[in-house]
């Protein structure tokens, strides 16, 4: 090969890195696919968040929620604010307890639901802070479902069940629940369980989102009127 025809393949290399370099300089303006960015803005928001729940509170911690309960049957104990538990923070100002069939039997007047707990962003897991209370039921027993309501105007529901995500609330020496998400997030006494030599306790559960790419406007909390009653201390999602 002679120098011109050598000097002329070099320069035939040189101009394809130089269409390769513009190529991806070009691209790297225009940014990813639609679908790539339509994917990323509806699962930015991955940071843990605690809801605010003032608005959907039935009660106060520090004093028994339920007129049916020992004197001094609360959760008082429990710190307020945000709190930590598990590696997860959660906002605690009050309780929202639901009705069930034995507190409705008690004449305890409890929500069957509460609705329009605003969320209006995406979100991988749901951590709830909750237990049960009341009565026992049948390990699988659905207690509550959680409702998802997404921004395309679909819906999801979460079962609750008792023994597998939450138990009573108050500690008679029964092991914890048996899903692997589940944990006792908070345990702690009140003047009614000290008198009688128990304990009070809180799970932690992490429940996958069926949809972690759309948007989820608002929650529900509902009551399957099953025997235990369920309530709810924080939300937290990611």
């Amino acid at each position: 090969m002679n120098g011109s025809r050598k000097w002329l393949v070099g320069l035939a290399c040189l101009a394809g890195v130089i269409i390769a370099l513009v190529v991806h300089y070009r691209a790297w303006q225009k940014g990813p696919p639609l679908a790539e960015v339509v994917v990323a803005s509806a699962t930015a928001n991955t940071h843990v968040a605690p809801l605010n729940l003032t608005n959907h509170y039935t009660s106060d911690l520090d004093i028994p929620w339920n007129q049916t309960s020992y004197p001094g049957d609360d959760l008082a104990e429990l710190p307020r604010g945000v709190q930590e538990f598990d590696g997860v923070r959660f906002d605690i100002q009050g309780l929202i307890q639901l009705s069930s069939r034995v507190w409705k039997k008690r004449g305890c007047r409890f929500p069957e639901k509460v609705e329009g707990i605003p969320l209006h962003r995406a979100c991988r897991n749901l951590y709830l802070l909750h237990a049960d209370g009341g009565a026992n039921a049948p390990t699988g027993t659905t207690v509550a479902t959680l409702i998802l309501h997404y921004g395309d105007g679909t819906s999801a529901e979460i079962p609750i069940q008792h023994n597998i995500h939450v138990k009573d609330w108050w500690n008679y020496g029964s092991p914890p629940p048996s899903d692997t998400n589940t944990v006792v997030a908070w345990t702690g006494q009140n003047r009614a369980t000290a008198r009688m030599g128990k304990s009070l306790r809180l799970f932690k559960t992490r429940f996958e989102n069926p949809s972690p790419q759309k948007r989820v406007d608002s929650l529900d909390y509902v009551s399957a009127m099953e025997d235990p009653g369920p309530f709810l201390v924080a939300v937290t999602v990611q």
